[in-house]
């Protein structure tokens, strides 16, 4: 596979990602989240197989490798968060998920400049 198809599936995987985290966070921010949405569940759910020591799964990997990226410290605080998302999500759980939404932005330009051929 060459290094452009690499950082291209990588790249569209880390945007489903974000775009899935932003739709969480849209929701929580208007007032229409309900832990009962399926991106609320979807994320849970990536969330806790990430926190699994290994991940599953490729995604729960990619997914485990942009949280330790992020202000989560530990396996533990993704668990946390996606028990969170699914209870009672407050401020400190949108907080937490923009600091996510921070990490694979960061990750995503990254790959868009590998894609470009700079390195960073």
């Amino acid at each position: 596979m060459s290094d452009i198809g690499f950082y291209s599936g990588l790249y569209e995987q880390l945007r489903d990602f974000a775009e899935l985290v932003d739709r969480t966070l849209i929701a929580l921010k208007s007032g229409t989240s309900a832990p009962a949405l399926p991106d609320f569940q979807r994320l849970g759910q990536l969330l806790v197989t990430a926190s699994q020591d290994p991940p599953t799964d490729l995604s729960s990997q990619l997914m485990s490798t942009v949280l330790r990226g992020s202000r989560l410290p530990s396996r533990q605080a993704w668990f946390q968060l996606a028990h969170d998302l699914a209870a009672k999500p407050d401020e400190s759980v949108v907080n937490r998920l923009e600091s996510v939404a921070l990490a694979l932005e960061e990750r995503r330009t990254g790959t868009l400049a590998r894609m470009r051929g700079r390195t960073r």
